[in-house]
């Protein structure tokens, strides 16, 4: 697999946001104030990246995970299925403490065929699950996907889970602007979850160009993201 398809994605999140703004915002520019017209426009905008926002990092998650397997099975243990064997092995036994489902860390390294077999057998299921139950692109959801890979979003945070875990960082991303993807999440509550006065408030302080800027820096961060794994995770 082409660590390519990636940085792909990213840019096909970067040109769907271009689209949506111009779409959405450009014609609202010159808005002085928010009007019931142009706050619908703010809410779709804001809505429709989100959800492209999300199924982005999906995406680059899961393909993540498709190449550290095909790795694994034609040359030797990847290192973001290890940790994600490390992870599944800690939710095992968290569960069932006795239960010695996973090997330890170094046999499934030695072995590259066993950490096949398992990932198969037990661990595939839960990833697909953690992936299929992902309802956001807040910073929270972008841990609990990323964390387990050995990926670094928060750092206080990964490194407490890689202690209890067993992980070895293979990537930091605190430094890509994980707070402008967290601006675009807030701004979607408001925009699909409350009234019109409620989406006025939240939006008194900006203005249709900010709204865009904001945007465009959650795009840019989930594109930087794709760059960094497909240089760091692949």
């Amino acid at each position: 697999m082409k660590s390519r398809i990636l940085v792909s994605r990213g840019l096909s999140l970067l040109h769907r946001e271009r689209c949506l703004r111009g779409r959405f915002l450009v014609p609202i520019y010159g808005s002085t104030s928010w009007s019931a017209e142009t706050l619908d426009a703010a809410s779709a905008y804001v809505g429709l990246l989100h959800a492209e926002a999300e199924s982005a990092l999906e995406y680059i998650v899961r393909h993540t995970l498709e190449n550290s397997i095909t790795v694994t099975k034609h040359h030797a243990t990847h290192l973001v299925l290890l940790n994600a064997l490390m992870h599944y092995k800690r939710h095992v036994n968290s569960l069932i403490p006795e239960l010695k489902l996973v090997p330890a860390r170094r046999e499934l390294k030695r072995n590259p065929k066993l950490a096949a077999e398992i990932w198969d057998s037990h661990a595939r299921a839960h990833y697909d699950q953690l992936l299929s139950s992902n309802h956001g692109a807040g910073v929270k959801y972008v841990e609990k996907l990323l964390h387990p890979l050995g990926v670094a979003v928060d750092r206080e945070r990964f490194n407490k889970l890689a202690n209890v875990a067993n992980l070895q960082e293979i990537a930091d991303v605190a430094d890509i602007g994980s707070t402008d993807l967290q601006e675009l999440v807030a701004l979607r509550g408001v925009a699909m979850h409350a009234n019109l006065t409620a989406v006025a408030t939240r939006l008194s302080v900006s203005n249709p160009h900010i709204l865009g800027m904001r945007g465009q820096a959650a795009a840019n961060f989930t594109f930087n993201l794709a760059k960094k794994l497909a240089r760091s995770a692949w």
